[in-house]
């Protein structure tokens, strides 16, 4: 799949929301922690990254 750029940062966007919402609720995290955690599972990727948005497969909550 091609992401557009709109379409792979709103992505990106909604997984790292959830991720962080995850991470606070069940793993204790404070906001900045759980943040910063979401980042860092959802890098972002540049366009011409081979497999750019592949981790999307599963659902943050998965």
């Amino acid at each position: 799949m091609t992401w557009s750029e709109e379409e792979y940062i709103a992505c990106l966007r909604g997984e790292r929301r959830r991720y962080a919402w995850v991470m606070r609720r069940y793993g204790g995290l404070p906001p900045a922690r759980a943040r910063e955690a979401a980042v860092g599972h959802y890098p972002y990727e540049p366009s011409g990254a081979p497999y750019r948005g592949l981790v999307f497969h599963d659902e943050a909550w998965h």
